[in-house]
């Protein structure tokens, strides 16, 4: 994710995290921990090397 014109560009939502780590999930075999873990490591990847941030509250 983080290496996409979508990040690239800031259109990389958290609803596109969120659909980007399900299709991940069907195609990888990955569990609902697994995804949460993967979205977590986007984040601070994004934040940490692009300075993108987003509100993740629920």
């Amino acid at each position: 994710m983080r290496r996409t014109s979508l990040a690239i560009l800031g259109r990389l939502t958290p609803a596109g995290i969120q659909e980007i780590a399900e299709i991940c999930a069907a195609k990888l075999g990955w569990t609902p921990t697994r995804v949460e873990e993967e979205k977590a490591r986007s984040f601070r990847i994004l934040q940490d090397e692009l300075g993108i941030t987003f509100n993740q509250s629920k």
